[in-house]
Parts: C-alpha cells; structure tokens; sequence
C-alpha cells in the first residue's frame, strides 16, 4: 500500500543560527547536511532548520507548523514577513519504479536518511527562489529607469533617490553571495559518497 510524506519549506530569515536554537528546541544537529538542526518533537513529524534561513517541517500538520513559526519570532533574525513557501510529497511504494518530479518523488522506501536529503534539497530551493524573487524586483525597477531613460533622456529620480537604490541594489547582491556561499557547505562526515551514501 502506498504511503505520502509530507514536506514543507518556509525562508523565514536571511541566516539562523542553528546552534542556538538546537538548544533552544533540544534538538540535534542533522548527520546529513550540517547546516541543520533538527527538532524531533512536533507532532508525529520533524522540523528541520537551515542555517541560510529555511525551515522545513516534515509530516506536521499545519497548525503545529503555525505554532512553531510563531514561537521562533522571538529568535534573533527570525522573521515572518514575506515568507516563501514550497511543497514536496514523497511516496513510498516498492511496487513501482522509482522518479521524480516537480514537486514529488516516488521512492521503494523513505528513511530517515533520505528524508534528511529531501528536506535539504527542498530548503535550497525554496531559499533560491525567495532570492530570486528579490532579485526580480531590483530588475523591475532597472527597467523602468531603463524605460523613462530611452523616452525622455534623463532619469527621473532624484539623484538622492537614485543613490538610495543604488545601495539597495549593492546590498541585496552583498546578501545573495552570503546566502550562496552557505548554500554550499562542506560535508566532512559524509565521506566520498555524499548525499549518495543516504540515496
């Protein structure tokens, strides 16, 4: 019989510091993706979170995952605003050949293991789009200074304004190589295998 796991990720901050709130949930560090600490305690499921910023839940049902982003908020650099989500389903079914897709992977047998590799591939993703999603709208208004440039051959903003979203723009690259730097950890324990080894 086919059986679904669930999985969620939220970008709830640009960077946590997943010592500090191992400690504060009592949780242990992940033994596939150091970057992640892992809370076993939350309904029948686990939460996972990423020190670039994501937390994932896997098998909690939403109220507790409302619950517990609610009770991080308190946490230094946590923040709910603008939260990026993603959704991915693991099946287990033995009986058929295993895939992936978009959002769903069919696999003989989810372990521990491989449930660690999900949540973490699921975590860069759902923090590259919320980066993206940034850089998307730095675009935006380029174009349309671009825009008002080519029609009227001058910039509208005010140079003060201009200045004030050039910063803005250096600071959001500034925070997408931080956050792409953390996004490729060493894994010392893993050995030569890598994620391999939990496949």
């Amino acid at each position: 019989m086919p059986s679904s796991h669930n999985f969620r990720s939220y970008v709830v901050s640009e960077l946590v510091d997943t010592g500090e709130l191992a400690k504060k949930l009592h949780a242990a560090h992940s033994t596939i993706d150091p970057r992640a600490a892992i809370n076993h305690r939350i309904s029948n499921g686990e939460m996972f979170a990423f020190n670039f910023g994501a937390i994932v839940f896997w098998n909690v049902p939403d109220e507790a995952q409302a619950a517990e982003l609610s009770s991080l908020i308190d946490l230094p650099g946590l923040v709910k605003d603008s939260m990026c989500s993603e959704d991915f389903i693991a099946t287990e079914d033995p009986d058929k050949a295993p895939r992936v897709e978009f959002n769903r992977i069919l696999i003989d047998h989810l372990s521990k293991d491989r449930a660690e590799v999900i949540t973490s591939t699921i975590a860069q993703s759902t923090t590259m789009e919320y980066y993206e999603s940034m850089c998307e709208e730095a675009w935006t208004e380029v174009d349309g200074i671009i825009a008002t440039l080519k029609v009227r051959g001058k910039l509208s903003p005010s140079p003060n304004k201009l200045m004030r979203w050039v910063a803005h723009c250096l600071e959001l690259r500034s925070r997408v190589v931080r956050v792409l730097h953390l996004l490729v950890p060493t894994r010392p324990n893993l050995g030569r295998q890598g994620y391999g080894r939990a496949l």
